[in-house]
């Protein structure tokens, strides 16, 4: 998958033992690329332009052995892994702002201005002027 590290190990029991280690990349039947030395080579963040078919080549004082191929996959992450984590409080959000607003609505359409006596006024309108106690 896209980020992972990917290791891949050569391994021989030549006699005498290997002293070099090359890995490459086969980009065609003919073309081949030298990537990097060592008995191991690793990527550690994956990315689509990894994938390929990979091999070694093992080299001893007598002479030197390539591998077989080994394919390595990567693949995009499937979208509700990367939105998944961002998509819960979201929904969750969502369902809360709509709780309140239908609970505001619920309670205006119980009490109308007509019916509820805090809303009603009686008596006369005063004003305050500048200076008035």
């Amino acid at each position: 998958m896209e980020g992972a590290s990917v290791t891949l190990t050569c391994n021989s029991d030549a006699n005498p033992p290997v002293h070099n280690y090359t890995w490459y990349k086969k980009y065609s039947r003919t073309e081949s690329s030298l990537i990097g030395s060592g008995q191991k080579y690793s990527i550690s963040h994956a990315r689509l332009v990894h994938r390929g078919r990979y091999y070694c080549k093992a080299e001893n004082k007598v002479g030197a052995t390539a591998s077989t191929t080994l394919p390595v996959h990567v693949h995009k992450p499937p979208l509700w892994g990367s939105i998944g984590p961002l998509l819960a409080p979201i929904l969750i959000l969502m369902a809360g702002t709509v709780a309140v607003c239908l609970s505001v609505c619920w309670r205006n359409t119980e009490t109308t201005p007509a019916e509820d006596d805090s809303m009603t006024h009686s008596g006369k309108v005063g004003y305050v002027t500048e200076g008035a106690v």
